[in-house]
């Protein structure tokens, strides 16, 4: 069971990790999206 706890802990932290990253970063992604949307549809 202590290791099913270790576990969600890793997840929050890889969770917390990630958000850190993309958070920022948003608006780039929406834009990157957007762009591979607009191309690949002319």
């Amino acid at each position: 069971m202590e290791k099913k706890s270790g576990t969600k802990a890793g997840i929050q932290k890889f969770g917390a990790y990630l958000s850190g990253m993309v958070m920022p970063n948003i608006g780039a992604f929406i834009a990157w999206g957007l762009r591979k949307t607009l191309k690949a549809s002319s």
